[in-house]
């Protein structure tokens, strides 16, 4: 999922079952991030500020305009 925790945003995706995938954008702070999520894995990027620090499955990570590929912890 995706949370708000202590001023900094959390991700930590997970589809439903009968779901292929979500894509969708967030904007936090005049930035903005487009993430896409499959079964495996999850890509985030930043489409619109300077970079980003955020957490990804427990571990602090700066977005910036490289899309980055994560695991789906399951």
């Amino acid at each position: 999922g995706l949370r708000w925790v202590d001023g900094t945003l959390r991700f930590t995706p997970i589809l439903p079952k009968q779901w292929d995938g979500l894509d969708y954008s967030v904007k936090y702070q005049g930035k903005e991030i487009a993430v896409s999520v499959s079964k495996d894995k999850f890509t985030l990027k930043l489409l619109k500020g300077d970079s980003l620090n955020v957490m990804v499955n427990g571990k602090e990570v700066s977005l910036n305009n490289k899309e980055q590929e994560f695991e789906v912890v399951k």
